[in-house]
Formats: C-alpha cells, structure tokens, sequence
C-alpha cells in the first residue's frame, strides 16, 4: 500500500497539480488572483515567458506551457474575461483540478480576477 501510495504521490508531484497545488485556489467557488498564480508557477521553478501583446505563460523543465494567464479577449468565443488555462506535464489540457478538458470546454477557461 506504502509503494502505491508513493506511485500517486509522485505522479501528482510530477503534473504540478496534487493535494498541495494549484487547486487550493479554486476551492468553495473562489476566484483567485492572477498575482497568486504567478507565485504558484513560479514557485514551481517554471519561467515566463511572454510575446508581444501575448499572454503571460510559465514554462516547465521541458519547455511546456503549464499556466497561461490571460487577460481575455473578445475575438475568442468563451474567452472574454479574465481567465488561466492549465497543461500537465504531458501537454494535456487539464482543469484547475487536474481533469482533462478540451481547447473550448469552460474547464479550460477557468475565471481568475487579473491584478497584473
């Protein structure tokens, strides 16, 4: 049981999205702030990277865009307004929970009040 319970721990380590992460900000409804986000990220040693007029990403070991947090933009259905959108370390959308949503599920737009 110890063995199999190390095995989960360590996969929930090695997505970044376990009983100690990202998930405590979405808890009983709350909004998080993009703020609290960014130190999440960058607490998890992942490093911005930004273009342009583009949003703020944070990018793992592998080069993989785990957080990306935007401002939202009218031209994208579902995304108008402040919202993060999460990847595992695979590259799978997730939700703040660590389940695997689609590019236009709202699982994958998850609202955040932006104080950048």
């Amino acid at each position: 049981v110890e063995a199999v319970l190390a095995k989960v721990a360590a996969g929930k380590a090695a997505s970044g999205f376990g009983a100690k992460s990202i998930n405590k900000f979405f808890e009983a409804g709350r909004t998080p702030k993009a703020s609290e986000l960014r130190q999440y990220a960058e607490g998890q040693g992942w490093k911005p990277a930004q273009t342009d007029g583009g949003p703020l990403k944070y990018l793992d070991e592998n080069g993989i865009s785990r957080v990306t947090i935007k401002q939202g933009s009218s031209r994208a259905p579902g995304s108008a307004g402040p919202h993060v959108e999460f990847k595992s370390a695979t590259g799978q959308r997730i939700d703040a929970f660590g389940n695997p949503v689609t590019r236009k599920n709202p699982g994958n737009h998850t609202s955040i009040d932006f104080d950048l």
